[in-house]
């Protein structure tokens, strides 16, 4: 649960304000009151999908054989009344099997548990079909995810590139595609962090959809998903097959210049040789660090540009991205940021120096003008929270002078 601190309570109290607090809603789930794994395949469940609408709207789906609950995902939830759905996704399909629903109030009333829980209970006679209104769920992301899949927490969030809602844009098309009266649009909170989402009811059906950010002035912050591609075409649309559409806003999606107006940090610690070996380990031992850094202008052109900026260790010792400032080498435990980066691509070359300033170890980033291949460069997050990556530096250590080799 967030607390504000107590100035800041006074501070409302004194201005007889009516603050937006915010506290910890759980939901878990159950099979005539059994959560054993083996009711995934009695009933073919391949995930559960809980959905709590309210004063928010967030949306999970949670693998059978793994989770029978929600787990933190719902913490921190604006209080008010929920009405939280629980629905079982038929393996393989995704078509719905059965689906539950309990309203509660979520907050902290000095009398109810601190989180507030859901329980859902079903029953067998629930999985002999599904029934309930056709939607479309719609997923996005910044940067893509942290874990690497569709549907996790998105690197970047929405407050740190501006993002204040996001514009969804629905087609219902006939069995030839063609457009069956007028679009639809639905705009949805964006939400600062965590999973990013919204569930549209619609007609059963065809659809063709898209997606866009906009700020909080209404102005767009990028490209729409092109709804004429095949990737936006959603077929057969029901309660029983809900659809499903996941957009990765990655940093070029955004309008032209606005990367570029956007702070960010790169977090890393960086090890020395297969045995991940810190800086007093190695043979020789690493006396120093060296780093440059070059930003990727041009997607089209591939074209980049050297960035000075200040690479600091936890100590706050801060060394040049220049490639020839030398910096302290520190434990593979403790991490550098570095401070002046823009959000985006980087390409770059870390050096791991002997005494003298020999170059024993190096390694580089792949540079390429594909961009396909660009998931091989530093991806620097918006904002200063980001998650913090391990670098090889030793990968390749090909000098042979003796300073290098004693």
């Amino acid at each position: 649960m967030k607390t504000l601190p107590l100035f800041a309570f006074l501070a409302l109290a004194a201005a007889a304000c009516h603050p937006i607090f915010f506290w910890d809603l759980e939901a878990s789930w159950n099979i005539d009151g059994s959560k054993t794994k083996s009711l995934c395949s009695t009933y073919n469940i391949g995930e559960f999908e809980v959905l709590a609408v309210g004063p928010e709207t967030r949306q999970r789906s949670y693998p059978c054989d793994s989770a029978w609950d929600t787990g933190t995902r719902f913490y921190d939830i604006e209080e008010g009344n929920y009405k939280v759905t629980v629905r079982a996704l038929e393996k393989g399909t995704s078509k719905l099997l059965a689906s539950r629903s309990q309203t509660l109030l979520v907050r902290d009333d000095m009398v109810a548990p601190d989180p507030d829980r859901a329980e859902i209970n079903f029953k067998a006679a629930d999985f002999s079909g599904g029934t309930g209104q056709a939607r479309i769920n719609f997923f996005w992301n910044i940067n893509s995810t942290v874990d690497g899949t569709a549907k996790g927490t998105s690197w970047d969030t929405c407050a740190e590139v501006g993002g204040a809602k996001a514009v969804m844009t629905i087609q219902k098309v006939d069995s030839a595609d063609k457009p069956m009266g007028a679009p639809s649009t639905v705009q949805s909170d964006c939400h600062a962090g965590g999973n990013m989402s919204a569930a549209v009811n619609v007609a059963q059906g065809d659809y063709r959809v898209s997606i866009k950010l906009i700020d909080a002035k209404g102005q767009d912050l990028t490209t729409t998903t092109d709804i004429s591609l095949p990737a936006s075409k959603l077929t057969g649309v029901s309660a029983k097959t809900p659809g499903q559409f996941i957009a990765d806003f990655y940093w070029y999606s955004f309008k032209q210049g606005l990367d570029a107006s956007v702070d960010g940090t790169y977090l890393m610690s960086l090890t020395f040789g297969d045995a991940k070996a810190s800086c007093g380990a190695t043979n020789p031992v690493v006396d120093g660090v060296s780093l440059s850094l070059s930003r990727l202008e041009s997607v089209t052109g591939g074209t980049y540009k050297l960035v000075t900026a200040d690479v600091c260790t936890e100590a706050n010792t801060c060394f040049k991205s220049n490639g020839s400032d030398q910096g302290t080498c520190q434990e593979s435990s403790k991490k550098y940021s570095t401070k002046g980066t823009k959000w985006g691509l980087y390409k770059a070359t870390f050096n791991g120096l002997a005494k003298g300033l020999e170059v024993c170890w190096k390694q580089e980033t792949f540079q390429d003008t594909d961009i396909a291949k660009y998931n091989t460069l530093l991806l620097v997050g918006a904002g200063t929270v980001n998650p913090v990556r391990t670098i090889n530096v030793a990968k390749d250590k090909t000098n042979t002078s003796t300073a290098c080799n004693p």
